[in-house]
């Protein structure tokens, strides 16, 4: 996931690259690269934008006192390293101890920026072991010495190492035992790595969206966000780009799938058919091919996100310090596809962001994109009639994505991109081989003789692009239909197995009354919670249901196997008395216990709540109804409390204005001893401590009443009764806007997972 979108501090609106757009006829190709200037590729991810820079700076203080080594540790690893970055790589070292990954960049590469970045770019970066996620081999510039690590609220860094070391780096970061690692203990082809996962069978059984099943093919297959010459690639899947009204449930709205998009046309797949039994290289070392440009390479990525920095940055000193041609620009959807159905040197699939970012189809910034050869000047992308605004695009550009007829038809596209049609005579067959250079293993650079004749390889590579690593060699499966799937979910005895929503089956839908032992006390509902964009009413992902009351009391509802494998609610029975916990003690008199101080983690073993006398924030173990740990730093009562989706980083609010930020940490802690030493009670050998607070937020005139946080997009918001609500960085602790709604008093939803506030 990219880093999301912040204000440029350094902000440049190109006017010099506009003024020298060349409006004669280019000698350069949109779709190719100069190599004679490619050492004059500036590091313009880091040079652009101060902010983006400072979100790099990783949010460090997340391992308590009482776990990190006391002293200076020695780094059990290090090595000189790169991190890549977009279209160049910062020099530095990589360092690994027993509770850390950490980056050093080398100054010197720093001072050799083009454009001052300020004393706020970050020269070391810290990452805890705890927080690990996904660790994934990488190739780089053809090298098979790359790594790419993924953490738990949904960054990524990519490293590229000297040769021989990236195995030694690998097998160190094992050894440590990440507990939160769910890819990568061991060095696998992606394809294995894709058959060991089982994605592709919870996708045929339509649990994993179109949309998330690509990202993961993209990511085994080696695609990543931090270089552009191998970034995700999405299909095309509309061909109705004029009509007033889109229908989905016309077949003849979408691309065909089953063929490469360069052999969509009739007649252009004939004449790539001839080209490639025509073709005959007199050195023997070109293979055939239909293609001579990719579906995917930087130049391509450059022409969707033009809009947006740094990828307008990266674009002009591609051009060589100008804009393009306006003519060749991303103009509309429907110009796009025209020239890659009819035209011949045009081939370029669509990337992930034209199905999630609509701010990538808006000119906000005003840069000046040149004059068509109408006169029409180039600002905002056109969009088709049937969209009223580029997030209504978004949307239902995303919807046509996840329908029935792409649902029954994009395990054709998988083959083409992913699959056994992606080499070979199947290949050949299905008019969808490329310029041999992109494919992996077919270009060995330690049989190069010169410095000269690897970087021409490498330039090669940057030019046509890269294939992905084939994951599959045989026909991928195709999804299950919405039917099948119904029916297969009514005939299941396994709660486990079914996946469809609840409320895909209304007919069946049943009330529940949970039943109290005491009457008259108001209950407090915490259902658990399933991350963002996914009910919790979902087969499979929900267990249990815990309900508190404003007396203190706690009871776990569980769910069980009904009639035609619906689920019933099943009551806790144990007995009132022994449901009683210790939290009305701790509660300020005249407080409450509500939805607003009472949060749950995601498996409900623990409960975070405020409200307490001593202004302390509790943790309270569902299990044994006890508080297992205090966290002190408010000075007056905690009126709400928040936990993000990841279960990492929680939010306070206190009635005097002031939202502190902490980090919760889970670990084993199987010895009463250890338990005890760290002031808390062993919750069946899972103990839980709260680290912090990180940040004291200020900004508000009165008592917070509401608060919610997104860690993946860096977004915390709080809600007063001085009728504000205000943004902040949650790793930074940054200040970022305010929200005026005067008399009102805003209640606050979860943030989506594409940043939309509700109120």
């Amino acid at each position: 996931m990219r880093l999301r979108q912040a204000p440029l501090h350094n902000f440049s609106n190109h006017e010099k690259a506009a003024s020298q757009r060349d409006n004669a006829t280019s000698l350069l190709s949109p779709k190719t690269f100069d190599f004679d200037r490619r050492e004059s590729v500036s590091r313009l991810s880091h040079a652009k934008s101060k902010q983006t820079e400072q979100e790099l700076k990783r949010f460090t203080s997340s391992v308590p006192d009482h776990i990190e080594s006391q002293g200076t540790e020695v780094p059990l690893f290090s090595s000189t390293c790169r991190m890549v970055c977009l279209m160049d790589t910062m020099r530095g070292i990589f360092a690994i101890n027993r509770t850390s990954i950490m980056f050093h960049a080398e100054l010197r590469d720093l001072e050799a920026l083009p454009i001052a970045v300020g004393e706020d770019m970050p020269a070391d970066f810290q990452w805890p072991i705890t927080q690990l996620r996904e660790v994934h081999l990488r190739r780089y510039n053809l090298r098979s010495t790359a790594l790419e690590l993924f953490f738990i609220d949904q960054t990524n860094f990519f490293f590229d190492f000297d040769e021989g070391m990236r195995d030694q780096v690998h097998q160190v970061l094992i050894s440590l035992k990440p507990p939160r690692l769910t890819f990568g203990a061991r060095m696998i082809a992606p394809g294995a790595l894709l058959t060991e996962s089982g994605l592709t069978e919870r996708w045929c059984r339509r649990q994993i969206s179109n949309f998330d099943y690509l990202m993961m093919l993209n990511t085994i297959a080696g695609r990543s966000f931090n270089d552009l010459n191998q970034y995700p690639v999405f299909p095309w899947i509309l061909a109705d780009y004029s009509s007033d009204m889109l229908d989905l449930s016309d077949p003849a709205t979408f691309r065909d799938l089953t063929k490469p998009v360069g052999a969509l046309n009739a007649r252009r797949a004939d004449q790539v058919k001839m080209m490639f039994d025509d073709f005959v290289d007199p050195s023997g070392l070109v293979a055939k091919f239909h293609y001579g440009t990719h579906y995917s390479n930087a130049a391509g990525v450059l022409h969707y996100l033009i809009r947006m920095e740094p990828f307008t940055s990266l674009h002009i000193n591609l051009q060589s310090g100008k804009f393009d041609h306006a003519d060749r620009q991303f103009i509309s959807f429907s110009t796009t596809y025209q020239s890659i159905v009819d035209g011949t040197g045009d081939v370029k699939e669509l990337i992930p962001d034209l199905f999630c970012l609509p701010e990538s189809l808006m000119n906000r910034e005003g840069f000046d994109l040149g004059c068509l050869q109408n006169g029409q000047r180039v600002h905002h992308v056109d969009l088709p009639p049937w969209a009223r605004s580029p997030f209504d695009f978004i949307q239902k550009h995303r919807a046509a994505l996840e329908s029935e007829h792409v649902s029954q038809q994009l395990h054709h596209w998988i083959d083409l991109i992913f699959g056994y049609k992606q080499r070979g005579k199947a290949a050949e067959e299905a008019l969808n081989v490329f310029y041999y250079t992109s494919y992996e293993g077919a270009i060995d650079l330690s049989k190069c003789e010169t410095e000269a004749e690897v970087r021409a390889q490498e330039g090669m590579v940057r030019e046509f692009g890269q294939t992905p690593s084939q994951l599959l060699t045989s026909p991928h499966p195709a999804r299950m239909g919405k039917a099948e799937d119904l029916d297969r979910s009514r005939l299941s005895n396994d709660l486990q197995v079914g996946s469809s929503a609840l409320f895909e089956d209304l007919k069946h839908l049943k009330a529940y009354f949970v039943a109290q032992t005491v009457t008259n006390v108001p209950i407090v509902v915490a259902p658990p919670r399933t991350g963002n964009a996914k009910s919790w009413l979902t087969r499979g992902l929900v267990q249990r249901l815990v309900t508190l009351s404003n007396n203190g009391a706690i009871a776990v509802h569980g769910w069980v196997n009904g009639p035609q494998g619906l689920p019933e609610l099943e009551p806790d029975t144990t007995p009132a008395a022994k449901q009683l916990s210790d939290l009305r003690a701790w509660l300020e008199p005249g407080n409450t216990l509500s939805n607003n101080n009472v949060d749950l983690t995601r498996d409900s073993q623990f409960a975070l709540v405020g409200g307490s006398w001593d202004h302390h924030l509790k943790l309270i173990s569902v299990a044994t109804r006890r508080v297992v740990y205090s966290a002190r730093g408010h000075r007056d009562i905690i009126s709400c409390v928040a936990l993000d989706a990841n279960d990492r980083t929680c939010a306070s609010g206190c009635v005097d204005g002031t939202v502190m930020v902490w980090t919760l940490h889970r670990f084993k802690a199987t010895a009463s001893g250890a338990a005890s030493a760290l002031g808390m009670h062993n919750n069946g050998g899972m103990a839980c401590v709260l680290a912090g607070p990180h940040h004291t937020l200020v900004g508000h005139d009165g008592p917070i009443t509401a608060l919610c946080l997104q860690e993946e997009l860096d977004l915390l918001l709080t809600a007063a009764g001085d009728a504000t609500c205000n943004l902040y960085s949650i790793r930074q602790g940054l200040y970022l806007r305010t929200l005026d709604f005067r008399a009102l008093k805003p209640a606050l939803h979860p943030i989506g997972c594409l940043g939309d506030l509700v109120f």
